[in-house]
Formats: structure tokens, C-alpha cells, sequence
């Protein structure tokens, strides 16, 4: 599985994009391997609301896509840290740390 998004469905008010689009852009970037735009869309959804593990995990994604190891190892790490059993993430950390298992 290459993404994985839990949502909340949540319409914001003033015409925002929702918590869905949001995602799904950033999906569309990264599959269109547009990563810089897609870290943008993964960034702000990450600032606005913090401690998603599976947007920490796109976000991850994208930084090992364009190269940014430190960054992408940082994301991993944070995913790991909010649940331990996140598979994907744990495999690929071990694979950016070259830990063969």
C-alpha cells in the first residue's frame, strides 16, 4: 500500500478545503510525481493538524521520492513514535538506515 490517510470527513467552514482534498491533492502530486508539490499539501496538512501518522507517513513518502533521507527518516521516526507496529514505516526506515531483516 502506498498511502495510507485516515479522515475525518470534516468540511471546513469559509470554503476551505477539506481534511479529504487536502489529502487527495497531495496524492495527485505524488503519483504525478509532482513531490515537491505534494510535500506542500502534506506539510500544511501536517501543520494543521499535527500527530497524523498517516500523513507523517505520506509526508515520509515524498521526502525518500526527492532524496531528503534526513527528512524522511525524521518523519518515519515520528510515525514510529506515535504507533510502534506501523509496518510501512518501519520498513522503510530500516531501508534508509540499511538494516536488512
Amino acid at each position: 500500500m502506498l498511502f495510507m490517510v485516515k479522515q475525518d470527513g470534516n468540511q471546513k467552514k469559509g470554503g476551505s478545503t477539506s481534511l479529504t482534498d487536502a489529502l487527495e491533492l497531495g496524492k495527485f502530486y505524488f503519483i504525478n510525481q509532482k513531490y515537491d508539490e505534494a510535500v506542500k499539501c502534506f506539510e500544511d496538512i501536517n501543520a494543521k493538524s499535527p500527530g497524523n501518522e498517516d500523513v507523517l507517513y505520506n509526508l515520509g513518502l515524498c521526502y525518500e521520492m526527492i532524496g531528503n533521507t534526513a527528512r524522511a527518516q525524521d518523519c518515519y521516526d515520528n510515525v514510529l513514535a506515535l504507533n510502534r507496529k506501523h509496518k510501512l514505516a518501519k520498513k522503510h526506515l530500516e531501508k534508509l538506515l540499511g538494516i536488512n531483516k
